[in-house]
């Protein structure tokens, strides 16, 4: 079995710094749209994630897990394109 836990975690520290870096440095996407970066990366990151989990498919390769993150990363990316945050700029 592989420490998915501590793959979230090194995945997730990463995004941290990313986005640190980008707020540092007037990103607007980091300004606007940080909770909509953070809920998309970490739904891509846990979608791949459940690839190594021995949970039972549901549709073809997928179990309930990939299915729950591609609706997560949907909600994502739909309330980026919307403007999210109360600004007009997408960044």
């Amino acid at each position: 079995r592989h420490p998915v836990q501590l793959y979230e975690s090194l995945a997730m520290g990463l995004f941290a710094l990313v986005l640190l870096r980008a707020r540092l440095r007037g990103a607007p996407w980091a300004q606007a749209h940080a909770f909509h970066a953070l809920i998309i990366f970490y739904a891509a990151q846990r979608f791949a994630w459940e690839f190594l989990k021995p949970y039972p498919a549901l549709a073809g390769p997928l179990n309930v897990f990939h299915l729950l993150m591609l609706g997560l990363g949907a909600y994502g990316i739909i309330w980026w394109r919307r403007g999210g945050a109360g600004s007009a700029e997408g960044g």
